[in-house]
């Protein structure tokens, strides 16, 4: 089996969004394009059950992986934690298995939402997995691949993020990102989750055409990866058609690093993301 690009380290990281790596069949993605009230295009969440309009809400995207073709989870239970340590939980609208590859880019979809919960300032969102629907994964020629995600389905998986509740709502997207969160051990894929969680309204798109195979955004001041594992990005995208897509970035100072068929790289220059999607051409 072809893994070897998705051996990536699972330390943390802290940039653009929050990461965190602390753990304690397919259906039709239906996201659709709207234009918001300055004319950026925004891509609306897939919303199975309903809840958009609720006080808070949770959505899930991923960055691109290779050589695997889905990748479900399901999650059991959610809590946030305020910054006086209270904990609430938050309802899972979406009891059944995500394939997160079915919301790459600027694709996602609602799984979580409540109007129960109090406003104020929170620190910290809390996934615990399913058991008995544990996280699996296929190849691209459709095999089952073993998962291990012992952590992640126990204590749950950590995300530091801080984060406002007032009463005009909040959204946040949890970017799952597989590049970074998967690791090969013999036969056997471990998920160590690398989220990145952005606060929804607040986040752009950056997309582009380029004749590399994969293309990896980073904060400007941060030196750039020599692999493909990208494990110091923000996201990363897959290059397909000659065109790529990488959603949910918060404002800040970014480049891009191609990665080419014939193993080169090269950079863009550095570029702003502010208040509306950008287009960065190879």
């Amino acid at each position: 089996m072809a893994f070897l690009n998705l051996i990536v380290c699972f330390s943390l990281v802290s940039a653009c969004g929050t990461y965190i790596g602390n753990p304690e069949e397919d259906d039709e993605v239906q996201n659709s394009e709207t234009p918001d009230d300055d004319g950026t295009t925004v891509n609306t969440p897939e919303d199975p059950n309903e809840i958009s309009d609720k006080l808070f809400t949770l959505a899930l995207t991923d960055a691109a992986v290779d050589d695997l073709s889905a990748f479900y989870i399901t999650v059991a239970s959610i809590t946030v934690k305020s910054t006086d340590e209270d904990d609430v939980s938050i309802p899972v609208s979406v009891t059944d298995e995500i394939n997160l590859l079915d919301y790459q880019g600027s694709d996602s979809i609602l799984f979580a939402g409540t109007d129960d919960i109090p406003y104020g300032t929170y620190s910290e969102v809390r996934l615990v997995l399913s058991t008995e629907s544990a996280p699996r994964a296929l190849d691209l020629e459709g095999n089952e691949v073993a998962v291990s995600a012992p952590s992640a389905t126990s204590s749950g998986i950590k995300i530091t993020t801080e984060f406002e509740v007032t009463e005009s709502g909040s959204s946040l997207t949890l970017d799952f990102d597989l590049r970074k969160s998967l690791k090969v051990t013999g036969n056997t894929i471990k998920l160590s989750p690398r989220i990145r969680a952005v606060s929804t309204e607040e986040s752009f798109e950056i997309n582009g055409s380029s004749s590399a195979i994969v293309a990896c955004l980073y904060e400007a001041s941060i030196e750039p990866d020599d692999d493909t594992g990208c494990d110091q990005s923000v996201s990363s995208a897959n290059v397909k058609s000659g065109t790529f897509e990488i959603g949910f970035v918060a404002p800040g100072s970014y480049k891009i690093r191609y990665f080419n068929s014939d193993g080169s790289t090269s950079d863009s220059s550095s570029f702003e993301v502010t208040d509306s999607n950008v287009t960065i051409n190879q």
